[in-house]
């Protein structure tokens, strides 16, 4: 994103859901685009947290400590159980979350 870092991501992926991806190396994909593109999933859940820039992870974004950060926690889950857990942390100042609702949606 114009030479600066977009996102840190911290991602687990269950073996036990998906055993193929011991197999995989992500020298040239993503592991939340491959996940997307081989494993189907049926539910998910977001967490969506205000914090503040760890030192590590203003190293990572380039930003100042103790900014503020958007994070977003996320569960996938199929059949056979949990597939992955991930934590994206995004500098703050930069990014939003929009989401467009109706009355008569369900959770």
């Amino acid at each position: 994103a114009n030479a600066r870092p977009f996102c840190y991501e911290e991602r687990l992926i269950n073996l036990a859901s998906v055993p193929e991806v011991a197999d995989v190396s992500f020298a040239n994909v993503a592991p939340g685009s491959w996940l997307l593109q081989q494993i189907p999933w049926n539910s998910a859940e977001h967490q969506i947290i205000a914090n503040s820039a760890s030192p590590e992870i203003s190293e990572i974004l380039k930003i100042p400590e103790g900014s503020a950060c958007l994070v977003i926690e996320r569960k996938t889950q199929n059949d056979k159980g949990y597939v992955t857990w991930a934590k994206l942390s995004y500098a703050g100042n930069s990014h939003r979350i929009f989401a467009k609702f109706t009355p008569n949606e369900t959770v």
